[in-house]
């Protein structure tokens, strides 16, 4: 759910999660892509081109996921946006870079 734009906070869910209860690497990928799109405020004007996502350490589906973007480059053409996953320590779980092509 959207907090701010380019923040979006996942409630806990076992939903989410893969069989060592962490969640898994497509949710945290998506969820990435999305807040990416909610920092540059795409409205359907933009298409992710690329993800590149480095997985840092497990993070506990049972848990409270903040993604956090920063907005590195907004061209007319493309945007490049670096994503950020925490738990609600504040630890890293990810870090991806999304790139938006605009339509």
């Amino acid at each position: 759910m959207p907090t701010a734009p380019g923040v979006l906070t996942m409630a806990p869910t076992l939903l989410s999660a893969n069989g060592m209860g962490s969640v898994h690497g497509g949710i945290l990928i998506c969820a990435s892509e999305l807040a990416a799109m909610t920092a540059v405020e795409a409205n359907g004007q933009l298409r992710t081109t690329s993800i590149d996502i480095t997985y840092v350490r497990p993070c506990n589906a049972a848990d409270v996921t903040t993604f956090t973007s920063e907005t590195l480059h907004r061209g007319r053409s493309r945007s490049v946006v670096r994503v950020v996953s925490a738990n609600s320590s504040g630890k890293l779980s990810s870090i991806a870079t999304v790139v938006l092509q605009h339509i």
